[in-house]
C-alpha cells in the first residue's frame, strides 16, 4: 500500500480516494493487555491460566 496525498494505493493498484487516512501500527502494550502470541487458543488458554493465578494471589509471582 502506498500513501499519497488524497488517498492511498492498494498493492493490486486499486486507488482509493479520501480526506483522511489513518495509519493504525499497532500498539506495543505488554501481556496481558495485549496477547503475545497470534493463536487465539493460545491466547485463551493463557488468560484463563493468568485469571486462575489472579484467583490466588500468593501464588501470581
Amino acid at each position: 500500500m502506498t500513501v499519497h496525498a488524497g488517498g492511498v494505493t492498494t498493492a493490486d493498484g486499486t486507488r482509493v480516494d479520501a480526506d483522511c487516512v489513518v495509519l493504525a501500527t499497532g500498539s506495543s502494550y505488554p501481556y496481558p493487555a495485549k496477547p503475545d502470541t497470534g493463536d487465539s487458543a493460545d491466547s485463551v488458554l493463557r488468560h484463563a491460566e493468568t485469571r486462575a493465578r489472579r484467583a490466588f494471589p500468593e501464588a501470581v509471582r
